[in-house]
């Protein structure tokens, strides 16, 4: 993690990913499917 506290590493395994944290310009639905037919809400994403 940085001193901004806006970009870091993502590490999963042996694998490093960068990451960053950025500012959404408006509030983002999140839908999850279990037969990819019927999407079903399951969180309103925002900062």
């Amino acid at each position: 993690m940085t001193e901004d506290g806006r970009n870091g590493t993502f590490v999963i395994g042996n694998d490093r990913f960068p990451v960053s944290l950025l500012d959404l310009p408006c509030i983002v639905e999140s839908y999850k499917t279990y037969d990819d037919n019927v999407l079903i809400k399951t969180a309103d994403i925002g900062q």
